[in-house]
């Protein structure tokens, strides 16, 4: 049985999370999180993932302007070792396009 109140949050998450209205991670998160971030949460990834070049080129046009004017490969290998780029992309995404953007369609195939 669905109680109220988790049926309530249930349709909460859907309409302010999971909708392509739904405000951005940095208007939920708030502009100055990264200063809360642990050192493991601020370490740089060690390798690149395989493929992430080829994933960031297709997403060229939300590169920060850091990152402009650089080819995919070296591209990746900033966006690895630094969390602020990582961010820079995200932050104006909603929840929904961010859970999405690694191609996973995420909840409810959006």
């Amino acid at each position: 049985e669905v109680r109220p109140p988790f049926a309530l949050l249930s349709r909460v998450a859907k309409e302010v999370l999971f909708s392509r209205e739904a405000a951005t991670l940095e208007e939920l998160i708030g502009p100055t999180w990264l200063d809360s971030l642990t050192d493991l949460e601020q370490a740089p990834i060690e390798d690149v993932p395989s493929g992430l070049a080829a994933w960031l080129q297709y997403r060229q046009e939300a590169w920060p302007e850091e990152m402009q004017g650089l080819g995919a490969d070296e591209a990746a290998a900033r966006f690895c070792a630094r969390y602020d780029l990582r961010w820079e992309m995200w932050k104006s995404q909603t929840p929904i396009e961010w859970l999405t953007d690694d191609g996973s369609r995420g909840p409810g195939g959006a």
